[in-house]
């Protein structure tokens, strides 16, 4: 049976075909003597490699970190060095490169960086117990960090997955977005080894091969983050595709998006909510319901949800994660997470914001997410992404970037929603996650200037 179909690679691979690849680099690394039972930091995109290395190192016992790809080398190795991460295999992401070393196992593009090269020592403390995979969170907001998951969450988690969004091993499912993170690890990696799902693997998500690759494809599911959805909604679509669901996570997906995305495509988008350290949380199953308009749906199978009198999501799963990379375990407990939100009457959650997403201006908290909505309502104006810097003064003072439009016009705000600093910006900047990148914004904010600007200003 089809397990892979590799597009960037022109490769195919059937079940059979996938376990002698995970054999191979069995072997490989067995062969390679490494540090035992240690972390093995993982960058090589979206391919037939990844799966097969992650089924490797779990059956060879060594925890795989997964890397981002579009991480540049240096990163990758600072990021070894500062979690004492002795082994990386990687595929250099840009050329021109230096090789660390000779490329090694079947794909001669991976190469391994061992403890010598990479100048760093074996992690001095353990890993928490059974861990089998460190998903590293994005970063967007803060710092990144190693989120330690056992293997019977990570089953735990694609089941419940696949009972709530009716997954099995007859669909098809294409993967653009990147499997080294959370959404496409589960959807991608687990999806083909727990379901049996059939893997059609794309390197980068523009329009016209995407569309191309659904009815070549004959995909069924597909996983996509909203700036995926917007562009597709400008696309023509083929008359007839056997693509029966399509979901949206890892950021809010605006209506009108989803209006644009269905008029075009003539699906319906399922709004899907989850987090790194729980796994699956929520999934809309009817999207057409006009109850369901602003929402993430209702709990996945096995998903516990509580709100606390703050409003902050509190998750209870099975899927849950047990500690930190470079940490002890954590003792089994509910996950507090940095959303808000609120239950509707027919028991499907809103997402009202983030715990950091809350501005203290002049002794008066102000969300974020009030204020880009009132600049979206503005005449012209296409997007819009607010943040707050220190103001020694007002406690934050918020900064507005907006995409089209007159800025001038958000003079007309209401007092508490006012932005005291509006800049024009070409477009508001994305992570490969399909997240607001308020990090690089809060950088713009700071800096005053947009990404390739020079000189001062």
């Amino acid at each position: 049976a089809p397990a892979i179909w590799a597009r960037g690679e022109g490769l195919r691979l059937s079940f059979d075909q996938l376990a002698q690849r995970v054999s191979r680099w069995q072997s490989d690394l067995r062969a390679a003597r490494l540090p035992s039972a240690s972390p093995v930091a993982v960058a090589v995109g979206n391919g037939a490699d990844f799966p097969a290395l992650f089924l490797a190192l779990l059956r060879l016992g060594h925890p795989m970190v997964s890397i981002d790809l579009s991480l540049p080398v240096a990163a990758r190795i600072e990021l070894c060095r500062q979690f004492a991460i002795p082994t990386l295999l990687h595929t250099p992401s840009h050329r021109g490169e230096r090789r660390t070393m000779a490329p090694a196992g079947p794909s001669p593009t991976i190469e391994r960086l061992d403890v010598a090269s990479a100048q760093v020592e074996p992690m001095a403390s353990p890993l928490p117990a059974s861990t089998v995979l460190v998903k590293m969170t994005s970063g967007s907001t803060a710092q990144p960090a190693g989120i330690c998951l056992r293997e019977a969450a990570l089953a735990a988690g694609i089941r419940s997955i696949g009972e709530g969004m009716e997954i099995d091993h007859r669909d098809r499912m294409l993967l653009a977005i990147p499997m080294s993170h959370s959404y496409g690890f589960d959807h991608g990696v687990l999806s083909l080894a727990v379901l049996g799902t059939s893997l059609v693997v794309e390197p980068g998500y523009f329009p016209a091969t995407i569309l191309r690759t659904l009815e070549e494809g004959e995909i069924t599911f597909f996983p996509a983050v909203p700036p995926m959805i917007k562009a597709l909604a400008e696309s023509d679509w083929p008359a007839a595709l056997p693509l029966r669901r399509v979901i949206s996570a890892g950021g809010p997906l605006r209506a009108e998006f989803a209006e644009a995305f269905h008029a075009a495509a003539q699906r319906h988008v399922h709004q899907f909510y989850g987090s790194t350290e729980t796994g699956g949380i929520c999934f809309e199953t009817e999207p057409h319901e006009p109850a369901a308009n602003s929402t993430v749906g209702r709990p996945l199978p096995g998903v516990n949800i509580e709100l606390d009198a703050e409003q902050t999501v509190i998750v209870d799963s099975p899927s849950n994660f047990h500690g930190y990379l470079g940490g002890a375990a954590l003792p089994r407990r509910p996950v507090i997470l940095a959303d808000r939100g609120e239950w509707t009457s027919c028991g499907r959650l809103r997402l009202t914001g983030r715990t950091a997403d809350l501005l203290k201006v002049a002794g008066r908290r102000v969300s974020v997410h009030a204020v880009e909505s009132r600049l979206r309502q503005l005449e012209g104006v296409r997007d819009a992404a607010v943040v707050g810097i220190d103001d020694p003064l007002r406690g934050d003072r918020i900064v507005a970037f907006v995409v089209g439009g007159d800025a001038l016009g958000a003079t007309d705000l209401p007092t508490g929603l006012l932005a005291r600093d509006i800049r024009s910006i070409e477009a508001i900047p994305y992570t490969p996650r399909g997240k607001l990148d308020r990090a690089l914004l809060h950088r713009m904010a700071l800096d005053g200037r947009p990404p390739g600007a020079t000189g001062d200003e």
